[in-house]
């Protein structure tokens, strides 16, 4: 957020109100570990600040009076994975069951007040709610840019999905504790897809997905660059995301053949390269 040598940015900004059902709402946050699976939820958040093109993204549980990120990818400085208090955006995110944006923030009655926004660290803010299979919002998935900028029906479908893959994500690792603990060393199940009730139309994600893919590939060739790292590391995110019950690969296979270019037919002759490959799932962001 602000800086040490700022003073007290966060006069005159009240902490955001309580859910009627907060005790409840936290009670089962303290369920989830998110540190179970960090790795995961940094994935999330690097695929989306590499997607979307934005100045920062994360991902944050809310407590009764704290925020804690245990995801971030930004080139802000000032941002750290840490814990903030409930003024920050996304402390109003959990109040709503759908989406938050605000593509010009200056030009908003509420959000050109906020410090982040004040400081000139946030024009643009988007933020998911992560709502559980209770109903219960324990935190939120958001992404912002230092300049006002729209959010596209695509970007959004892609957000919306990510979302849910983090509450899914952390419900998983959630069974697979309570399942360890009454297993007594029995071998885990790698079933992902059937570890949670949550189903999720495939074919959504993969048409918003290529589309967001086949943009910014092209982008990147129109600006001279070697598209071949970024082929690379989309082709591993499709594994990733089918992996965790999210993609078909087949269906996403489609829709770069009706598209038919050149860079949709690299990319697909890339994953099937990488499926012949061992399942490492490091991701880097670059």
């Amino acid at each position: 957020m602000a800086t040490a040598a700022e003073a007290d940015p966060w006069k005159g900004w009240e902490d955001a109100p309580k859910l009627i059902d907060d005790v409840e709402r936290c009670a089962e946050l303290r369920t989830f570990q998110f540190e179970d699976c960090d790795d995961d939820l940094q994935f999330i958040s690097d695929l989306t600040f590499r997607l979307l093109g934005v100045e920062g993204s994360s991902i944050s549980s809310m407590e009764e009076d704290q925020q804690t990120v245990f995801a971030l990818t930004t080139r802000q400085t000032q941002w750290k994975k840490t814990q903030y208090p409930r003024k920050m955006p996304c402390s109003w995110t959990i109040l709503r069951p759908k989406m938050t944006i605000v593509e010009d923030c200056e030009n908003d009655a509420m959000w050109s007040k906020h410090p982040s926004v004040k400081l000139n660290y946030m024009k643009m803010y988007c933020g998911v709610p992560l709502t559980t299979s209770k109903g219960h919002n324990i935190g939120s998935f958001c992404l912002w840019d230092v300049q006002p900028r729209k959010v596209t029906e695509t970007e959004e479908t892609f957000l919306r999905y990510m979302g849910s893959l983090c509450v899914k994500l952390l419900e998983i690792h959630r069974i697979r504790r309570a399942s360890l603990s009454h297993s007594w060393g029995k071998s885990e199940t790698k079933d992902w897809p059937s570890m949670t009730r949550r189903r999720v139309e495939t074919s959504t994600l993969a048409e918003a997905l290529s589309e967001l893919m086949l943009r910014n590939l092209q982008n990147e060739q129109n600006r001279g660059g070697s598209i071949e790292s970024s082929i690379e590391y989309y082709a591993r995110a499709i594994q990733f995301l089918e992996i965790r019950g999210m993609l078909n690969q087949e269906e996403f296979a489609q829709k770069l053949t009706e598209n038919g270019g050149p860079v949709s037919m690299t990319l697909l002759w890339k994953i099937y390269k990488a499926n012949l490959s061992s399942h490492d799932f490091e991701m880097t962001p670059q």
